[in-house]
């Protein structure tokens, strides 16, 4: 499990919810719902557009997080807009860190734990394998946590320097009950 590797003994210290999410062994999916809000301006559009992120709405959210050895694939499904990524171990980054691979980008995330909330921050980046520049690195705020309703929640919010907002979008996902 990815996420029991980076964390450690750590991992056993968060919610019971968190760690079932964070659990997946071949593949699993977790339906819920987003808020969207894009960007504006002609060239977050057309990135946008690229990225095939979804538009701004309030829709159903499909999360389907499928194990291929050290790998997990994240494909998210916003409405009829979807979008996938690939988390692996960052080995050789400090700890509490994942390379998260949105083609034909790799980021290394550093994740770190304030009580029961993970912070996602972007710690590096590559484009086709090519370091660049993180003056020009896009700016992320991520959180997950569990909320009131004891859902696996989530807000994301990605900024592009000089351009700014990209895409946020928060909400949450059903995760089967666990008595804790």
């Amino acid at each position: 499990m990815l996420f029991r590797e980076i964390f450690g003994p750590r991992f056993d210290d968060m919610p019971k919810v968190w760690r079932v999410f964070h659990s997946v062994s071949a593949k699993h999916c977790y339906h819920g719902e987003a808020e969207v809000v894009r960007g504006k301006g002609v060239l977050i559009k057309m990135l946008s557009w690229v990225l095939k992120l979804p538009p701004t709405s309030r829709v159903p959210v499909v999360l389907t997080v499928e194990k291929h050895n050290q790998t997990e694939v994240w494909r998210r499904q916003f409405g009829a807009s979807a979008f996938s990524t690939a988390l692996s171990l960052a080995n050789g980054e400090t700890s509490f860190c994942l390379y998260e691979t949105y083609f034909p980008f790799r980021f290394c995330v550093a994740l770190d734990v304030e009580k029961t909330k993970v912070h996602w921050s972007l710690h590096d980046w590559w484009f086709l394998g090519v370091r660049l520049p993180k003056a020009l690195m896009p700016i992320s705020k991520t959180i997950e946590y569990i909320d009131e309703e004891g859902h696996y929640a989530f807000d994301i919010n990605l900024r592009i320097r000089f351009l700014g907002p990209l895409i946020a979008y928060r909400g949450w996902l059903e995760v089967e009950r666990v008595e804790d």
